[in-house]
């Protein structure tokens, strides 16, 4: 009789206590989105998600849905608040060694973790099942931080459909990644110059290799073609020169601005009608800006803008339409602006 009552006294006590930590420590979220990303050629996609989904449902979570990284909400479904985005960012193909990026956030608090696996020791039928439990504990470990209520932002919260959609993270851009900016380019460009002094101009193409020397140097080698006229005359004018340039660049990883110096030597032709053809060498020194912008994983948009000096000039004396004679073809200052593409290789 005794023990009897002393288990209605202390019966309380254990609900009270079990009651207050399960206050203290919010449950895990009723559903988990899975967003992969990166070169599924690294490891077995289909295993390493079902591992992954698998340790989710063990750790308790019922709703697992498993969507492509740029998946969206379709029209006649109306997407969960109450939504755990877990995020596998897989290396790419070209990158050496098994570095496996981990995010976990949460769409009710705008919350979010990331952690970074080294796995290049870790054998390759092992790998999936490594992953799937390192993101479960990053769930677990992280979540009542993940859960928490920013304090800025608790006295107020946008109702659900005004919230972005829950792909949490943007994809990572060729630019914004250190290893993938120090890559070596293939790039070009068409531009058209003026020759001032001799009323001359052409069309050139340029196609070069680009490569970034340590964290402020870019260097260009490559080569020049260009046809073009002068003014008021029927000459008309070639060349082809092979291009070095050299370039400081700024730290930023979105928006690169690289000044420089750029060489072109070369082959020129002039063919005056009526008069025959005049060739030789031709070199052309100039100050260069370009703006480099990326727009998409790979390819970069260049402006440039150019200002120099023919330092080895050709030139022929033409007759104009009014009947003057004068000099044309390359000499003097040149003036020029292009645009471009370049591929990360």
């Amino acid at each position: 009789m005794k023990v009897l009552l002393w288990a209605l006294c202390l019966a309380p006590m254990f609900a009270s206590t079990a009651g207050a930590d399960s206050n203290m420590r919010p449950a895990l979220p009723g559903r988990t989105r899975i967003l992969m990303s990166g070169c599924s050629e690294r490891t077995n996609e289909r295993a390493l998600l079902e591992q992954v989904r698998i340790e989710l449902l063990s750790a308790g979570i019922p709703q697992i849905d498993v969507v492509q990284i740029y998946a969206e909400v379709g029209a006649d479904e109306q997407p969960s608040y109450d939504v755990a985005t877990v995020r596998i960012d897989l290396p790419d193909c070209a990158e050496p060694g098994w570095d496996i990026d981990l995010a976990i956030a949460y769409r009710q608090t705008g919350r979010h973790v990331r952690r970074t696996l080294k796995m290049s020791d870790t054998p390759e039928a092992a790998r999936p099942r490594a992953v799937a439990l390192a993101m479960v504990e990053l769930l677990r470990g992280n979540w009542r931080e993940l859960a928490s209520e920013p304090e800025t932002t608790a006295a107020y919260r946008s109702p659900p459909d005004t919230e972005k959609p829950p792909g949490m993270l943007a994809p990572k851009l060729a630019a914004a990644d250190p290893e993938r900016s120090a890559r070596p380019r293939i790039e070009w460009t068409g531009a058209t110059r003026i020759y001032p002094q001799t009323d001359s101009g052409d069309l050139a193409t340029s196609l070069s290799i680009s490569q970034k020397l340590g964290a402020r140097l870019r260097v260009h080698g490559g080569g020049t073609a260009a046809g073009g006229g002068g003014d008021g005359s029927n000459v008309h004018i070639f060349q082809g020169t092979s291009r070095f340039a050299l370039s400081l660049c700024s730290m930023s990883q979105e928006l690169v601005i690289e000044v420089g110096t750029a060489w072109e030597v070369g082959y020129a032709q002039l063919r005056v009608g009526g008069s025959g053809r005049k060739s030789g060498l031709v070199a052309i020194g100039a100050v260069q800006a370009t703006l480099r912008m990326p727009v998409s994983p790979g390819i970069e948009t260049l402006l440039n803008l150019q200002a120099g000096y023919v330092l080895a000039p050709l030139t022929a004396q033409v007759e104009l339409d009014d009947g003057r004679r004068r000099s044309t073809g390359l000499e003097g200052s040149v003036l020029g602006v292009g645009i471009g593409l370049a591929g990360i290789l």
